[in-house]
């Protein structure tokens, strides 16, 4: 079966789980597939076999081409037509399948325009579902026209992401699949086995993952971490990966908070490096908020998975999909707290600090195993085997 991959970027490092479900498609017998992007990124990082370049065509710069595309909703007039139709004419693609809501835009108007019956599963992971359809009208009415379709299959992360689906863009609930995210075998082949023991005089190392956003909730994770230090004079540390809009934000609030000995930050760490972070850290914190502003909330949650399945105590807010993803067996490994709640987030970090945690292999694999790499590929055949049976 061949499965033509379209995703706008190539490949952000924020979205790695895309990448790693095409990689495990293609080791999969009977499944050929090619990969096209608009934009080129992390080639080197990401390498495979067959990557199509077909860039959206240009108006005086990229900024003014994607105000005009993008936010003023004008795609169908950058597309270039004439080479994705040798493209699909020399692929013959089974199956289009296109990643995020505005990868399906795309599609949607290049199937319209070339007049192509092709099958299509759209994937859609976050924003696209939560924030873009309530800014932009043309958004919402052409990818609930595609994502309705007989020969469409949408796919979400989580029953939360299925639920906006249906709000925001009106996909019917039987053209929904939800499809859990995988994650890197980097996290969970060689898991923690060493936990905190204040008797060793050591600094507690709390750690969070995610790009610096509003809907990522960094201040609220930095009131807490700075109340507790103060109320439960503990010796910690706290690490930050990740880098995005609102570092200087995030710096300056470090330091009002008088949080420069205690408070890391890494802009760019490869997978490996994140997982191998992960093993040096006691506790990993999730501190999610629905973003009023852009109405963007977390729609999964990777890194929360990743922290579980390298053995990690977590903390996560009840935003969004989060508590879907650490779902499992009653456990000290885990608490769920009301989002934007510092108070509660201080509680949280103290009870986790004074549980003496030392392991949950239990909890872990229940998380592991329903949320694998294996079982997200064996669930996107699955899709692809609905739209296009074998003969």
């Amino acid at each position: 079966m061949k499965i033509l991959h379209y995703t706008p970027n190539f490949s952000m490092q924020t979205e790695t789980f895309i990448y790693d479900q095409i990689c495990a498609v293609e080791a999969k017998d009977g499944f050929d597939n090619v990969i096209v992007a608009s934009y080129l990124t992390n080639l080197e990082s990401r390498p495979f076999k067959s990557v199509k370049h077909i860039p959206i065509q240009q108006l005086i710069s990229a900024r003014i081409t994607g105000i005009l595309a993008f936010r003023f909703q004008q795609l169908a007039f950058f597309i270039n037509y004439s080479a994705w139709s040798v493209l699909l004419k020399s692929e013959n693609p089974d199956i289009i399948h296109s990643h995020t809501g505005n990868g399906a835009k795309l599609i949607y108007h290049i199937l319209n325009k070339l007049k192509l019956d092709i099958p299509v599963v759209i994937s859609y992971y976050g924003s696209d579902v939560t924030s873009e359809p309530l800014k932009r009208r043309f958004y919402q009415r052409d990818l609930s026209r595609f994502s309705n379709q007989i020969n469409t299959i949408s796919t979400v992360p989580t029953h939360f992401l299925k639920a906006k689906a249906i709000e925001n863009i009106a996909i019917s609930a039987d053209r929904l699949r939800v499809l859990p995210n995988g994650f890197s075998p980097h996290f969970s082949t060689n898991p923690k086995r060493i936990f905190y023991q204040e008797s060793l005089g050591q600094p507690y190392k709390i750690l969070m993952v995610g790009r610096m956003v509003a809907c990522k909730g960094h201040s609220d994770l930095l009131y807490a971490f700075s109340l507790w230090l103060k109320k439960y004079k503990k010796n910690a540390q706290l690490m930050l990966i990740g880098d995005g809009p609102l570092k200087k934000v995030i710096d300056n609030l470090i330091i009002s908070l008088g949080l420069e000995d205690n408070v890391k930050i890494f802009s760019a760490l490869s997978h490996q490096e994140v997982a191998d972070k992960m093993r040096m850290h006691d506790l990993y914190v999730q501190p999610s908020i629905t973003d009023p502003v852009s109405f963007q909330a977390e729609s999964f949650g990777v890194a929360a998975l990743e922290a579980v399945s390298i053995g990690l105590p977590i903390i996560v807010s009840d935003c969004g999909g989060l508590p879907e993803v650490v779902a499992g067996p009653e456990s000290d490994a885990c608490y769920i707290y009301p989002q934007k709640n510092i108070n509660a987030l201080t509680l949280a970090i103290e009870k986790m600090y004074s549980s003496k945690f030392c392991g949950d292999e239990v909890f872990r694999m229940s998380v592991v195993k329903r949320l694998s790499q294996e079982s997200n590929t064996n669930n996107i055949i699955d899709i692809y085997k609905e739209l296009k049976p074998y003969d």
